[in-house]
């Protein structure tokens, strides 16, 4: 989903990927399956941000089949939710700002009718969903379509009639000078602003944005069971067997309310925003992440367990480093800012400001003594750790390429802890300091190195291999890696991409090459 979309199905159990397939559509914003699992639905821009509704069969993919567009349709009309009616894979509805539709394929052709709304036809309408449960007396579509709005509205609709046969008004709880809250739904006031809806035979989930999932009977006259969030919840479903209900919020958390014990587990946090860089620390099999939504994380590797989280509201991180003996990491931000800081106690112990741009590399010497840092502006610092107060050692202006690409990685440590390398101070030089004082020892033209190359070579990541090898590994930009020693310079090979993944083994792995049993972390 996103920009120029392509849309991945996956069989859930496995977590095999079945087929990836173009939907035709510039961008995807809502995705929808049918009860059966044999259609596909999905709205979202054209190029001329028009709205667009596509319906694809995905009988065939289960079978190495490929998907097949079944209808597509463009409309003038917002569509904030579209689901597909689980009593018939050929009808669906679907509900935005100012209108809810009711909409079906017939002879290959997608198309809609509106409900009329009467009074209620400039609200902003967020989810909806169908009654759960059925008479053999009446006909398949002879239910209630229910539908939740921003302003605490829920309507309910006479799917088969098309019309609204009644409506209620969710509000917030009345808080009073008695501890214990009564439970109404009903008063005079803003109503509750509701993201989603959901039904069970014998109750309704709610998600809305001041953080509260609520459980109802299904004449919503009280609220029987809720869990409080620090955040909008955004969407609430629940289980087949109707002991559970899972839940979304605006942070990317993804909580589980278990209805029997009446406990609250958080299943999963992520990032709302793209993760810049990482760092892991081995002893602990503990991750860090920092991304653009402002926070740093910190993951248990085995369970993919949040652990910590800080949040930096005006500043964002752009690199992290572990500290490679004490619970500690450091942070480079986009002001030039570098701050250690204590998991133990989850206090700042340092901070830093010899930059003046956004940090493109930070990183500990082996034995944690010292810590590296650089910035866009190419200016390189060195700090000595060794004492309980770190302090700068040295500053050098101008010596890293000032290439954003070279970040947030740009420096690396020998294993021994004796070099510092770095691209710089152009795109086309490495060079390689004494790690204890950052004097001078070796630069390196890389865009000559190569003889069979007709272009000059950039420089683009480097690292070094393992002790006691001592090779220093460098990508450039005709996809190649060059193995230089160390102490000479001397190119002692050069590896395609392709050849790269199977020569692992014999030119090293750097110290710091961590392989991970997951292609996306969450």
């Amino acid at each position: 989903m996103g920009e120029m979309s392509v849309v991945r199905l996956w069989d859930f159990p496995s977590g095999k990927c079945l087929c990836v397939f173009k939907t035709g559509i510039h961008s995807i914003s809502c995705l929808s399956f049918s009860y059966s699992g044999n259609v596909l639905c999905g709205t979202g821009k054209d190029k001329r941000g028009k709205t667009v509704v596509v319906v694809w069969n995905t009988v065939q993919v289960t079978r190495g089949g490929e998907v097949v567009m079944l209808a597509k349709a463009h409309t003038d009309v917002d569509i904030r939710a579209f689901k597909i009616a689980f009593f018939d894979d050929t009808r669906m509805v679907s509900c935005g700002r100012d209108n809810v539709r009711l909409w079906r394929i017939q002879s290959g052709a997608l198309r809609s009718c509106p409900v009329n709304l009467g009074e209620y036809r400039s609200l902003e309408f967020t989810d909806l969903a169908f009654e759960v449960g059925h008479s053999t007396l009446r006909e398949p579509e002879d239910r209630t379509l229910f539908v939740c709005s921003r302003s605490g509205h829920v309507l309910e609709i006479d799917y088969k009639n098309v019309t609204v046969k009644n409506v209620r008004r969710l509000l917030p709880l009345e808080t009073g000078p008695v501890p214990q809250r009564e439970k109404h739904a009903f008063n005079s006031g803003p109503g509750i602003s509701l993201n989603s809806i959901c039904f069970s035979s014998s109750f309704c989930a709610t998600a809305s944005d001041d953080g509260y999932l609520r459980l109802w009977p299904l004449d919503f006259s009280e609220v029987f069971l809720e869990a409080e969030h620090n955040n909008p919840v955004t969407s609430a479903r629940i289980s087949p067997d109707n002991l559970k209900v899972l839940c979304t919020t605006a942070t990317g958390n993804v909580g589980c309310l278990d209805i029997q014990s009446r406990n609250y587990s958080t299943v999963m946090r992520s990032h709302m925003g793209t993760v810049l860089a990482f760092s892991v620390d081995s002893s602990q099999k503990q991750l860090a992440t920092v991304s653009e939504d402002n926070t740093i994380r910190i993951w248990n590797v085995e369970s993919m367990q949040q652990l910590y989280e800080f949040t930096a509201s005006d500043e964002i991180p752009c690199a992290v480093a572990f500290h490679p003996l004490q619970p500690i990491f450091a942070c480079g931000f986009d002001t030039g800012v570098v701050r250690t800081i204590s998991l133990a106690a989850s206090r700042l112990l340092e901070e830093h400001k010899q930059h003046r741009g956004l940090i493109t590399g930070l990183t500990f010497s082996q034995d944690g003594n010292f810590m590296y840092s650089s910035c866009k502006h190419g200016t390189l610092s060195l700090y000595n750790c060794a004492i309980q107060k770190s302090h700068t050692v040295r500053v050098l202006a101008n010596v890293v390429s000032q290439d954003n690409d070279h970040g947030p990685d740009a420096l690396s440590v020998s294993c021994d802890g004796r070099l510092l390398a770095f691209v710089g101070p152009s795109k086309y030089i490495v060079t390689l300091m004494d790690a204890h004082t950052l004097d001078e020892l070796l630069r390196i033209d890389v865009s000559i190195l190569d003889l069979d190359s007709t272009a000059l070579d950039v420089a683009m990541k480097l690292c070094f291999t393992p002790f006691p090898l001592g090779h220093l590994l460098v990508s450039t930009s005709s996809q190649k890696i060059l193995v230089l020693d160390a102490k000479s310079g001397r190119l002692i090979r050069v590896v395609g991409d392709l050849q790269f993944l199977f020569s692992l083994s014999e030119v090293g792995l750097p110290c710091d090459f961590h392989v991970f049993p997951f292609t996306h972390f969450f």
